[in-house]
């Protein structure tokens, strides 16, 4: 028995769309577990379910989640504050999702850990090892507790510290990040450098084996036709190929998009399969 930080979103349980497996089990139990203590980073290939997982977690511990989807030019201003203007022409600062979730103890998703360039990351290292940050407009957040010593020992109220600039983030505030695994032929430098290492505690989350997505799938859309099942088994044969363009194509039958394909079969029974695996895949 562990006590972790929960949010304040009310609901306690997983999402009725979840579908329990025993991996899965096992995953959610080591990320709770990491909750307690850090952030969290989760490891796996594109459509293989971590998002569902994360919302999962979420889910159990009542947080509230905040989506930050990172792409590749993004810069760290984008991450923290952005310049925006009002209806009478002036300029302010916006807080990003990121320091709303800081302030108001949501669960920060940071999607797409991979994309963005190490240095963008690199303001977040001072949010995660001592819950401090800098914004650019003179704000500064501080972790809760030295804000709580702040406000008793110079006797201040929380607008007097606001409008010195002292913020208080939330304690139930957390970051996952997500991302793919690093590419082992890749041209270009690997993103798991030794610095973000030290920033998250890392869960790796393999593809779903045929079994579990079989189960997944009976579960949500009712019984598996033949047609189906023979996609599937094609979509494990692409994964489990040692040929480079055949594993490249895997991606298209990922377990997010082999759901699509049996939610649409279930709803259209009479429709070409080829059909719809172009419908639900958005591929040829």
């Amino acid at each position: 028995m562990f006590q972790v930080p929960c949010g304040s979103g009310g609901r306690m349980s997983p999402a009725p769309s979840f579908v329990h497996t025993p991996y899965q089990d096992q995953l959610l139990a080591e990320m709770l577990q990491s909750h307690l203590v850090h952030d969290i980073c989760l490891i796996g290939p594109r459509g293989c379910g971590k998002s569902a997982t994360v919302r999962t977690l979420s889910d159990i511990l009542g947080y509230n989640i905040e989506p930050i989807v990172l792409y590749q030019d993004m810069s760290s201003r984008d991450l923290i504050q952005q310049r925006t203007t009002l209806s009478n022409g002036d300029t302010v600062w916006k807080y990003s999702p990121l320091v709303t979730a800081a302030l108001e103890g949501k669960l920060a998703v940071l999607d797409g850990v991979h994309r963005i360039h190490p240095s963008t990351l690199a303001v977040v290292h001072r949010l995660v090892h001592d819950r401090e940050l800098q914004l650019h407009d003179g704000q500064r957040l501080i972790r809760h507790d030295r804000y709580d010593d702040l406000k008793t020992q110079h006797s201040l109220s929380d607008e007097q510290l606001r409008q010195s600039g002292v913020l208080r983030i939330h304690p139930s505030f957390r970051m996952v990040a997500l991302a793919e695994p690093p590419e082992q032929n890749s041209s270009g430098a690997p993103w798991l450098s030794t610095e973000l290492l030290s920033l998250f505690v890392f869960h790796e989350m393999r593809p779903l084996a045929l079994q579990e997505e079989l189960q997944i799938v009976q579960q949500l859309f009712g019984k598996v036709n033949p047609t189906l099942s023979r996609i599937m088994e094609l979509a494990h044969q692409l994964r489990e190929s040692t040929d480079p363009t055949l594993r490249s194509l895997a991606g298209s039958l990922s377990t997010r998009q082999l759901l699509r394909v049996a939610r649409r079969m279930a709803r259209y029974p009479s429709d070409n399969p080829v059909d719809t695996i172009h419908r639900a895949c958005l591929a040829r």
